[in-house]
């Protein structure tokens, strides 16, 4: 297997492990640098690392595509997921930087710029074939389920109830009295199952992917690393890039690529999707779902 291939289908420690032997001196020293610890090299900058181990940057990129990666950054977000993969609640407020003292307007411009990137960071690693076959698959279904529990279930709900209103056989299993069995008693072939699934990843959501499998259904994961559980079961999967390390996960991504499939699906739908607006516009108005002003 190629360096290039061995660092996307492998860990960091793994291929550390197996090339440490023929590693020169500087890039031994940045290895046991960055396995020292997990939280500063999911965190740490190209120039810090040089700084801290009296190195240039080059040779700190020279070390990454050692390993088989395109250059540092490419190293770094593998490290990063890795530390999101095992780190409790309090190792991501320790590494999340932060400070009571700081100006709430710092933390608001800083979580806000990370989320835009990330946003668009997961923009340029989609696939336009992929996006188009999901799409494709849902429109075509005979029914999609949109899974989601804890942190996902709120982007289920939003993806749920946004595909609803062109395609009225969607079911969304997300906040449940315990009865997500029954929910899925008419699940078949013909169907699509989209699951939602983020660090930390709720049992349930693997249980309800396997189980999709077996009826023959179609599988789309949405979550944060091609690593993650559902990922590797999924016939499509949409991986959204990370932001750094917070208390919560941010679910920005995700939120884009929900509207972003919910508007497609519309589009696909063509002049359906318009006669389906009119009567749910028509709905709301009776049940009064709005306020006067908001009409």
């Amino acid at each position: 297997m190629s360096p290039r291939r061995a660092a996307a289908n492998g860990d960091y420690e793994s291929l550390v492990r197996e090339r440490y032997a023929k590693l020169s001196p500087a890039h031994r020293a940045i290895a046991d640098y960055l396995l020292a610890d997990g939280r500063r090299a999911a965190l740490e900058p190209i120039a810090s690392v040089a700084k801290s181990l009296r190195t240039s940057e080059s040779t700190v990129v020279r070390f990454a595509q050692t390993l088989g990666y395109k250059g540092y950054p490419e190293l770094r977000d593998q490290l990063r997921e890795r530390f999101l993969a095992t780190a409790t609640s309090l190792d991501r407020l320790a590494a999340s930087g932060v400070d009571r003292k700081k100006p709430r307007g710092a933390i608001l411009e800083r979580v806000l710029a990370e989320d835009a990137d990330s946003v668009m960071r997961t923009l340029a690693q989609i696939p336009p074939e992929t996006f188009t076959a999901v799409v494709e698959a849902i429109v075509s279904a005979r029914r999609t389920y949109v899974v989601g529990f804890r942190g996902s279930a709120g982007i289920a709900l939003v993806l749920g109830m946004g595909l609803r209103i062109f395609l009225p056989e969607t079911r969304v299993v997300a906040v449940n009295v315990g009865d997500t069995p029954e929910e899925l008693l008419s699940l078949r072939r013909k169907d699509v199952v989209i699951v939602i699934s983020y660090l930390r990843y709720a049992g349930q959501t693997l249980e309800i992917m396997r189980f999709a499998h077996e009826a023959g259904a179609k599988t789309v994961a949405i979550t944060d690393s091609p690593a993650s559980p559902v990922a590797r079961l999924a016939d499509h999967a949409f991986v959204t890039r990370p932001t750094s390390p917070r208390t919560m996960a941010s679910y920005a991504p995700a939120a884009s690529l929900a509207s972003a499939l919910t508007e497609a699906v519309a589009a696909r739908r063509g002049a359906e999707a318009g006669r389906s607006l009119r009567q749910a516009e028509a709905l709301w108005d009776r049940f009064r779902v709005h306020t006067p002003q908001s009409r």
